[in-house]
Formats: C-alpha cells, sequence, structure tokens
C-alpha cells in the first residue's frame, strides 16, 4: 500500500472518509429531528383542536375580563373608552399584584341568561397548574338552561347542579341533573370551581347513575355526582364538566347548597311535569292549581316547555302566581310532538321528564319539608272522613321518618262522559268549567299502587324519583294509601277508548263551596269569564 500510495495521499484519503461519516451522522440527525418536529407537531394539532382557546385581540384589562369566560360579549366601544380611562399602573404596582389575580375595574354588564356568581372583580383568579391554558375562575352561570360540554358536543346537556350533603354514608357531591347519549357520559370530568381553596379549581371523575324509564330513547336522564375533594371542605361555588381537566368551560352552573338535615317546616311544594305543545288550557289549570291551594300546596314549581301566549300571561299575573316558580325547560333535541310526524322519533322520554323530577327532589328539598308529584290533569283527593287536606294525611300516614313517601292510586273521571244533571243545573259551576264538580262519574278500575300511581314524598330522603313511585331512597320506604282514604282524581278524556264501565262518584262535593270561591276569585283575578 505504501509502494501505491504515498503518505500524503494515504492522509487524504482518510481525510475523505471521516468526512463522508460526518456528513452520514449530520443527515440521520437531521432526519430524526424532522419525525420528532412531525409528530409534536401532531399532537399538538389535535390537543388545540380538542381545547380551543378564545380568541386575543388586545391585552388591556377589560380583554382580561373576556378571557376569564369567553361566553361574555364586550362591546369594542365601551371596551376601548373604559381602557383609555385606566391609568397605567406603576412598576412597584405591578409588581405588587398577585400571579393569580387579574385587575379588572369596569367589568361589563352580563349576557342574556347570565346570572352572577358574586365573585369580586379584584379576586379573579387563574388556575395556576393549567400552565398552557389561561384558566381562570368563572363570575358567572347560565341558569335554567341546558348546557353542552362543548358548542359542537351535545353528547351530554346538564340542566342544573345542586351541593348535595344529604348521604350520611358518604363526602358530600356536587350533583348535576341533565341528560346524555348512552355511555357518552363515562370518562366526564367535572371542573369544580373554589373561592378560596388555592388550585382554584379542582378536576375530578363524574360519576354517572342512568335514572330509570328512559325507555329506550337515545337519550337518558342522568344525574352526574362529584366528589368534593377541597382539603378543608369548601364547598365549590360552580361547575363546569369538560372531557380534560384544562379544557376551557363551555357550560357553567351555580352550585345551589342543600341542607345536611332534613327541613322540618311542614311545608309543601307541588312539582309540576312540564307544560308542553303551547299549552292553553286555562281552566284546567285554574282548577288544577285553586284544588291544590285548597290541599295544602305551599308553592308550585312549574316546568315550562311551551304555553300559549294568554298561558303565558296567566303565569306571570302577580297575584295568580304569588306562589309560583317557573323554570324554563327546553332540551335541545328531538321531543314529543303532535300530531306525530310519519316517521318521527322523539330523542328523550317526555321533554326529559326524568331529569325535571330529579331537579325538583332537589330544588323542593331546600326549603320544603313534602312534595307533591302530578301533572297538571291530576290531583291527590282526600277522600275518607277525617282527612280535609294533604296535612292530615301526613299526620297520619308519615308519623315518622322511616316513611319516606306516600303512594295514591289513580282512577280516570272521563270528561267525555256526560256532566251531572243536577250540578250543570248551577249555572255558576258551569261557567266556572269546574270538571272536578261536573264530571261525578269515574272508571270502574282504580289502577294498582306504581301504576299511574302518584306521591307525596319526604325529598331530603329521595335518591332517584319515578314518575309513578320512588326509584330509590336515601332511607325510609313508601307506605301505600288506600284509595278509599285518599286517592289520586285524572281528568281526562279518551275520546271513546279506554273502560266503558263506570261509578257514581260524588266525593269532590265536599269541597264545592271552597273551590267555588277559589275559582270565582282566580278567575277575577286573570280576567276570566265566569259564564
Amino acid at each position: 500500500l505504501n509502494k501505491i500510495c504515498p503518505e500524503r495521499q494515504l492522509g487524504m484519503l482518510s481525510n475523505f472518509w471521516r468526512r463522508r461519516r460526518l456528513l452520514g451522522s449530520f443527515l440521520v440527525a437531521a432526519f430524526s429531528l424532522y419525525i420528532c418536529w412531525a409528530i409534536y407537531a401532531l399532537a399538538y394539532t389535535s390537543y388545540v383542536a380538542e381545547n380551543p382557546l378564545p380568541e386575543i385581540v388586545v391585552e388591556p384589562p377589560l380583554a382580561k375580563y373576556a378571557r376569564v369566560n369567553s361566553r361574555l360579549s364586550i362591546n369594542p366601544d365601551s371596551a376601548a373608552k373604559a381602557n383609555a380611562n385606566i391609568k397605567k399602573a406603576s412598576p412597584q404596582q405591578e409588581r405588587k399584584k398577585s400571579m393569580f389575580h387579574l385587575d379588572v375595574r369596569n367589568p361589563p354588564s352580563l349576557p342574556d341568561g347570565h346570572v352572577s356568581l358574586n365573585v369580586p372583580h379584584n379576586e379573579l383568579r387563574k388556575v395556576p397548574w393549567c400552565d398552557k391554558i389561561d384558566l381562570s375562575s368563572p363570575v358567572s352561570a347560565q341558569e335554567l338552561r341546558f348546557l353542552s360540554i362543548h358548542p359542537n358536543d351535545k353528547d351530554v346537556l346538564t340542566y342544573s347542579a345542586y351541593y348535595d350533603r344529604r348521604e350520611k354514608s358518604g363526602r358530600p357531591v356536587v350533583r348535576a341533573v341533565g341528560i346524555a347519549l348512552a355511555g357518552r357520559a363515562n370518562g366526564l370530568l367535572c371542573q369544580l370551581w373554589y373561592r378560596r381553596y388555592a388550585d382554584v379549581m379542582a378536576a375530578v371523575p363524574a360519576s354517572v347513575e342512568v335514572v330509570p324509564e328512559g325507555n329506550g330513547r337515545r337519550y337518558d336522564s342522568v344525574l352526574l355526582s362529584c366528589e368534593n375533594r377541597a382539603p378543608d371542605g369548601e364547598a365549590p361555588y360552580a361547575v363546569s364538566f369538560a372531557r380534560s381537566a384544562c379544557a376551557q368551560p363551555n357550560g357553567i352552573h351555580s352550585v345551589r347548597p342543600l341542607p345536611a338535615e332534613p327541613v322540618g317546616n311542614g311545608r309543601i311544594a307541588v312539582c309540576i311535569t312540564p307544560l308542553n305543545l303551547h299549552y292553553d288550557k286555562v281552566d284546567e289549570l285554574v282548577q288544577t292549581f285553586e284544588l291544590n291551594r285548597l290541599f295544602g300546596a305551599d308553592w308550585f314549581f312549574v316546568y315550562n316547555h311551551t304555553t300559549s301566549e294568554r298561558m303565558t300571561k296567566m303565569l306571570a299575573n302577580e297575584q295568580f302566581a304569588r306562589d309560583l316558580t317557573i323554570l324554563p325547560f327546553h332540551p335541545p333535541v328531538k321531543v314529543h310532538v303532535w300530531p306525530l310526524p310519519p316517521g318521527y322519533t322523539e330523542d328523550v322520554k317526555y321533554y326529559a321528564q326524568m331529569a325535571m323530577l330529579q331537579d325538583c327532589i332537589m330544588r323542593a328539598s331546600a326549603d320544603f319539608e313534602f312534595a307533591v308529584f302530578t301533572d297538571m290533569d291530576e290531583v291527590i283527593v282526600p277522600r275518607s272522613a277525617g282527612f280535609n287536606n294533604w296535612r292530615d294525611l301526613i299526620r297520619t300516614k308519615m308519623p315518622d321518618l322511616g316513611t319516606g313517601g306516600l303512594s295514591f292510586q289513580n282512577t280516570f273521571y272521563r270528561l267525555e262522559w256526560p256532566s251531572d244533571p243536577q250540578i250543570a243545573a248551577n249555572a255558576t259551576i258551569a261557567g266556572l268549567k269546574l270538571s272536578a264538580l261536573l264530571k261525578l262519574r269515574r272508571e270502574a278500575v282504580i289502577y294498582s299502587h306504581g301504576s299511574r300511581s302518584k306521591m307525596i314524598v319526604r325529598p331530603h330522603f329521595v335518591r332517584v324519583m319515578g314518575v309513578h313511585n320512588v326509584w330509590r331512597y336515601f332511607s325510609g320506604s313508601t307506605a301505600s294509601v288506600d284509595f278509599n282514604t285518599a286517592g289520586m282524581h285524572h281528568y281526562r278524556s279518551w275520546e271513546g277508548g279506554g273502560e266503558k264501565s263506570f261509578v257514581q262518584d260524588p266525593v269532590m262535593l265536599r269541597y264545592r263551596e271552597q273551590l267555588v270561591a277559589r275559582a270565582l276569585r282566580a278567575r277575577t283575578v286573570l280576567g276570566l269569564p265566569v259564564s
């Protein structure tokens, strides 16, 4: 080799191979970096798609406020004027600011549908453990509407949330009421928001409880339970739901606290199934409300899907509706319609009635010892001597806390059957259109408990409420009331169908004078004719 290649030539050849190896190593390293960058870019794009950040145009204080809740709207002109009037803070003042507090001096008014969460604007806090996302404590919530976890995601829709301390064996939980597609609530996270807790927000797994009686529809009613893990037991003031811990919340609920012990005030609330199909039965409404008031109702929770214009005005009448809470209830899915179009299938059972029942149980338990569950064409009537109202029944049939509910048997008073001729001859009763007094024929069939029956319950002890029964109690059980003692009178027309045999039943005449006086007063207040 030395003869063929002198030493100089051998050195040059060695350098050539060394440079070639270095070039190869460089190319391999460059290719590896390119592959790593491509993988990172793909992962980051996927992450941003799932966790979009609100668009940030400017950075003065009001723009920071906008990022606290991307659902708040700010008028750009008013924001610019407000920012122009804010003096720039000195470097010393800037250093004094907490790194987790936002400086908001002129917060905008809240958009429609939002309620304030009473968070002082100088105490807004960023979530310290969400490093890559500007996530801050919410200042407002949306009430009385179904909220999705993402603008394009209707798999889970939540209506309300409560801080539930009724279960003695476990920790308090935030319990939310909603509807969900089968299996799609699994893996959901609760974002629990705190006023004092240093972490600002805790993301905990949502425990999903599917409410029975979904009847095979696409959506089930669900209860989402979120365990409170604040070290000092602080109750969260708001809750949102998301697929990832630091996702920007799309919908925020205020958390309504429930008492740890049952309310012992003896007061009775009535929960009314959602009014629907542009409900316009004014005569029925007056009769039902006045009968319930006569028998002991202190308050009504009326869930409203759709009502007619005149019915809406009636429900807003300050004198007639003095004891009503009207709760808009509009699940944004396909609901029952009539007449039924060919091939139409509702997405959720009867206007999400099962979710409404769970909401009313918890809503009533905050302020009422008892709750009554009926529809607008039904009323629970004391029938036996010695029982003149619901409180008489409660004292006798629910003597202690071991009885969580009373079940009342149903029978139908058919509206298409002839009115009692003697009662119909009374011009006042006929003019008031009081079917409870005019229709004294009922079907011979009395339904068994659990079939079309309705209930009076102690809401504090009910875990899951059903249409005709209690599915689960925290404690207690159901007692059955014989129809001769008290029963559920159901005033409905079957348009020629149903049971043919009937029984003459004059029990309602016991309440004739009281009902007539109440109906006269109510119709006068509402401006309705009495003849």
